[in-house]
């Protein structure tokens, strides 16, 4: 289990205050659900024992760099985790970044349950831990390797980006 995280890209207290005062229909609802979800961008995802997995966004907000990460996450109103809890853009890196840059990239965790296989009680059979290593390898470990055609170094970074968009 882990925490997503979500920048609101802009206070719509007003807008839909409005809409609400202009009509009220099941259509109003649906545009203010609508407004609010496009204002929701997905962060990523913490998860323990993991580096940070950050959700690309298809490098619609920012590249992989920290520093556009941060320019992104200071140009909107808040961040928020997915329990509503607010953060500062401070607060975000080092809560969800710093403290898991020690953590697991997808590489490393493969290897793990390689080296384990068929040797504890949980772990998967040898046969199923190769199975698993080589399909992982072949989708780069479930990370994402380029950024508008610049491979992304991650042996210098301290977090990661998923090779999807959808998260749960």
């Amino acid at each position: 289990m882990g925490t997503n995280v979500y920048a609101i890209r802009k206070n719509l207290s007003k807008e839909i205050i409005d809409l609400l005062q202009q009509k009220q229909s099941l259509q109003t609802y649906k545009e203010i659900n609508d407004k609010i979800e496009e204002n929701k961008i997905h962060i990523g995802k913490r998860s323990a024992g993991w580096k940070f997995l950050f959700n690309h966004n298809d490098w619609k907000y920012y590249d992989y760099t920290e520093q556009s990460i941060k320019d992104f996450l200071k140009s909107c109103d808040t961040i928020v985790t997915e329990y509503d809890e607010p953060l500062t853009v401070d607060e975000f890196w080092e809560k969800f970044v710093t403290d898991f840059k020690d953590g697991w990239n997808g590489e490393q965790y493969y290897i793990w349950e390689l080296n384990r296989a068929g040797r504890e009680k949980y772990a998967f059979s040898k046969e199923e831990a190769k199975i698993l290593y080589d399909e992982a390898k072949k989708r780069f470990w479930g990370e994402k390797q380029y950024c508008n055609d610049v491979k992304i170094p991650y042996d210098e970074l301290d977090y990661r980006f998923s090779d999807f968009t959808e998260f749960c």
